[in-house]
């Protein structure tokens, strides 16, 4: 975990977002009363475990658990994205189309959506622009 100054609180949430599903979902539900400051180390914590794993496997639970994280405080939409527009393509799973997707439905990003959208569509990773056209 990063230096970044974190509450205790917020540090025990994290710890239980990368254990087992039943102590993801209670740190997930404990996550609603985190303040701002700290949902976004939170979300940034995710995101550089994110970028740094190398095993799919643990990249896809890393990335549905961002999603989830994401759709619980809608206030980090607007950091999901440009972590997105910002990820070196070759590191995007296909699965981050729908979730862009899903996670910007309905709101003043969508915007920012299609243009990461129609980017990914012409990325030479293959796998994603087929993704991104397909839901172009």
């Amino acid at each position: 975990m990063s230096n970044k100054r974190i509450s205790l609180e917020a540090k025990e949430i994290l710890q239980g977002l990368f254990q087992g599903s039943t102590q993801q979902s209670k740190a997930l539900r404990g996550s609603k009363s985190l303040a701002e400051s700290d949902l976004i180390a939170v979300f940034s914590e995710i995101t550089n475990r994110l970028n740094i794993e190398e095993d799919l496997r643990e990249k896809g639970k890393l990335n549905v658990l961002l999603v989830k994280f994401c759709q619980l405080h809608p206030i980090l939409i607007t950091e999901y994205c440009a972590f997105m527009e910002n990820a070196a393509e070759s590191t995007i799973m296909p699965a981050s189309v729908p979730n862009l997707i899903i996670l910007t439905k309905d709101t003043p990003f969508k915007s920012t959506a299609d243009l990461i959208l129609a980017k990914w569509s012409k990325s030479s990773n293959k796998m994603l622009a087929k993704a991104a056209n397909d839901k172009l």
